[in-house]
């Protein structure tokens, strides 16, 4: 990795100077007298409650956090954890109550990560974690968490990396359980992922176990040029918000929640998605799930790669795929410019689509699509959206209903679509 600051070289004292010579305080790496030379040495010399103070300069990896305390970086820049591409983690965190703040990590072996929070079953489940103001750079993984409540990932940098961002791996660990309360905020994301690597880009959110991650807040992150997915959620996550973020240019979908009858309370508002190469938000489930609102973003664009993805049908700006679903909402939205197809109901039922803006999308606004005749209730309701122009008489939407071999032609209507497009505040 090349840093574009001159750093000299980092020459400390004695590593065996008792902590309480400067109070809470335990610094690694400067001139100071009584400094520890490696970050381990003073973890564990460190007490619970104690911060840990690294001066600028090179340091190594496969560090053991066990102990509730603050490790805080001089400069993200300039003060660099490296992994030395072997195999093992920067640093693994197996204790409640740990802040880590300014610093870069960078050049972690295969399948190896900056930062992992894992519970151990002699610890319990881990509570309390931030990450804060860190770089990930050249990594072959980032952040991955497992079995932990109230963790925090802030104005952190992800870049050049070969996999995620941020991903769960809930029930990675046999002893684990759950994980909840998990917010990431004010970060971006750019440049993640490696051909072949199924699912890699900006956040996945996975669930392996019975119990599923929830409570899941991603807000003011600007996610984009990933290999996959901008964000992911999978195997059912419930109580996910998406809110305030900017998320383009992934060379799959922006928004990609497969889910299950486990992935209740899904709230996907107020974003900027655009440019992405198949979808801007795809939700799919072959299971019953409730409470989807899709709300205030602006979807524009989407669809429009060089290279067509065949494993999908269509593309465009809103796909939902083979839902049986209880309250989902597509609110006030507007819904422009994507290709093939602004809004896709594809073998979905119940799904109100209420109040949006669907402007000069390449080959149709809205299509649909039904499978079976005993999966066609309750009816998809279109209503009061804006179509482009302004209309006097119901809007009809086309879609096909599928029966055997055969492909019949079938339609629904707007009954009382918009006459002016809407004017949708929120977007930051």
């Amino acid at each position: 990795m090349f840093v574009g600051v001159t750093i000299a070289p980092t020459i400390a004292q004695n590593t065996e100077k008792s902590q309480t010579s400067r109070g809470n305080w335990l610094y690694v790496g400067g001139s100071g007298p009584g400094n520890y030379t490696r970050i381990q040495d003073a973890i564990d010399n460190a007490s619970d409650g104690n911060t840990i103070f690294v001066y600028n300069g090179f340091y190594y990896g496969n560090l053991e956090i066990y102990k509730s305390i603050n490790l805080l970086g001089e400069n993200k820049i300039t003060t660099v954890i490296d992994g030395e591409r072997e195999w093992h983690n920067i640093i693994n965190i197996s204790s409640s109550n740990v802040t880590i703040q300014e610093f870069t990590f960078c050049d972690t072996g295969n399948q190896s990560w900056g930062v992992a929070v894992i519970e151990v079953g002699e610890f319990g489940h881990i509570k309390n974690i931030k990450i804060s103001n860190c770089v990930f750079e050249n990594n072959d993984k980032c952040i991955q968490f497992c079995d932990v409540s109230n963790l925090l990932v802030e104005h952190c940098q992800f870049f050049n990396n070969d996999y995620n961002g941020v991903q769960s791996q809930n029930g990675y660990h046999p002893l684990g359980q759950y994980s909840e309360n998990i917010n990431i905020t004010d970060c971006t994301m750019h440049n993640n992922g490696r051909e072949g690597y199924s699912g890699s880009g900006g956040i996945c959110i996975l669930n392996l176990a019975e119990i599923p991650c929830s409570n899941v807040d991603i807000s003011n992150c600007d996610i984009y040029d990933n290999i996959g997915d901008g964000i992911q959620t999978h195997h059912g996550v419930p109580n996910v918000t998406i809110h305030h973020n900017k998320i383009h240019g992934n060379n799959d979908i922006g928004v990609n929640c497969l889910a299950n009858e486990q992935s209740n309370f899904v709230d996907i508002h107020n974003n900027l998605i655009y440019d992405n190469k198949i979808f801007g938000i795809r939700i799919c489930s072959r299971d019953n799930f409730s409470n989807i609102i899709i709300s205030g973003n602006t979807i524009l664009s989407n669809g429009n790669g060089t290279e067509k993805n065949f494993s999908y049908p269509r593309e465009g700006g809103i796909y939902v795929q083979e839902v049986l679903v209880t309250g989902m909402i597509i609110k006030n939205n507007t819904i422009a410019y994507n290709d093939m197809c602004g809004i896709i109901l594809e073998g979905t039922t119940g799904v109100k689509v209420l109040q949006n803006n669907l402007l000069d999308n390449v080959d149709s606004d809205a299509s649909f699509t039904y499978a079976y005749w005993d999966k066609i209730f309750p009816l998809n309701q279109w209503e009061g959206n804006y179509w482009s122009r302004t209309r006097l008489l119901p809007k009809p939407i086309f879609g096909l209903f599928y029966f055997y071999n055969f492909d019949m032609l079938c339609f629904m209507f707007d009954w009382h679509p918009a006459q002016e497009p809407y004017d949708i505040p929120g977007m930051s």
